[in-house]
């Protein structure tokens, strides 16, 4: 097969899916990226600074996955539809350096996770993907628990990347994800570089993980849920709900020592603070 990629245009992805008797899912959020140019840049922007293995997730028709190979990358590929799965099989088997997998993103990532054998012997130290708007938090607050992945280049909805990388604590997601490492709009993209044409603006978002993260992920995650779902409601009374994970009378302590106000709301603590919260709540638990 032509080592040229050959799905850049709208005709070339329908005759694709018509010769394959099949249609584009919109399950699984399918929108496929047609533009040359910015393929190039989004994968020269994750090889900048990659040294590892790469985990792709969703390669779809392997836009991405053949800028990845043409610079010697070692690719994993997770892509979850058949008939994807059989063209990027066909397309890219003459290199070594590529590995596919048909499996949910997801289960994947958990694990890569929790399996440390498998871990090792992937070596992956980047990752990067076209995500699916509908799963892009499950998929990177599960990737940034991964130990060993140090940098990330994605293209996601343009809103979630503002919600990732913005200064403020105005949502949950901000607040954990970067416990992890810092995140950062690289530049963004219309909906006419994909087909089909999705009815949002996107953007590439580049992670750079810190050497550790800031505080204990899974007490931060708690706290999160526990104050989050009553977004509008001052923090003393989410954290008084009676299924909270952690008492009123501990929570108070702790935030009493981090110095946070139990009038504010959540998204008025700003993330640092939930990070000292985190500290605090950790030390009061261990005298338990």
């Amino acid at each position: 097969m032509s080592d040229e990629y050959p799905y850049y245009s709208p005709s070339s992805i329908r005759n694709f899916f018509k010769r394959s008797e099949v249609s584009i899912r919109k399950k699984w959020g399918q929108n496929f990226l047609i533009d040359p140019n910015l393929s190039v840049k989004i994968a020269n922007s994750l090889l900048l600074e990659c040294r590892g293995n790469i985990l792709e997730i969703g390669p779809g028709l392997g836009v991405l996955t053949a800028q990845y190979l043409k610079q010697q990358a070692e690719v994993h590929a997770v892509e979850i539809d058949p008939a994807l799965v059989q063209e990027l099989e066909t397309r890219f088997s003459q290199y070594k350096n590529f590995h596919l997998y048909n499996q949910d993103a997801q289960k994947f990532l958990l694990k890569l996770q929790e399996d440390d054998d498998f871990r090792r012997d992937l070596k992956i130290q980047c990752a990067g993907g076209n995500l699916p708007y509908y799963i892009t938090s499950g998929l990177l607050t599960r990737l940034v628990l991964i130990p060993g992945i140090l940098k990330g280049v994605f293209l996601v909805q343009k809103e979630y990347a503002l919600r990732c990388s913005a200064s403020s604590s105005e949502s949950s997601l901000n607040v954990f994800l970067n416990n992890f490492g810092s995140w950062k709009i690289l530049f963004n993209a219309p909906p006419s570089v994909f087909y089909p044409a999705p009815e949002v603006q996107s953007s590439i978002i580049e992670f750079s993980a810190y050497e550790k993260r800031i505080c204990d992920a899974e007490i931060l995650q708690k706290i999160l849920r526990m104050s989050f779902r009553g977004k509008r409601k001052k923090i003393k009374n989410a954290w008084a709900m009676s299924d909270a994970h952690y008492s009123l009378d501990i929570m108070t302590e702790a935030s009493a020592a981090a110095g946070i106000s139990l009038e504010k709301r959540p998204e008025e603590i700003h993330r640092e603070e939930y990070y000292n919260l985190v500290e605090f709540l950790q030390k009061i638990l261990l005298k338990q």
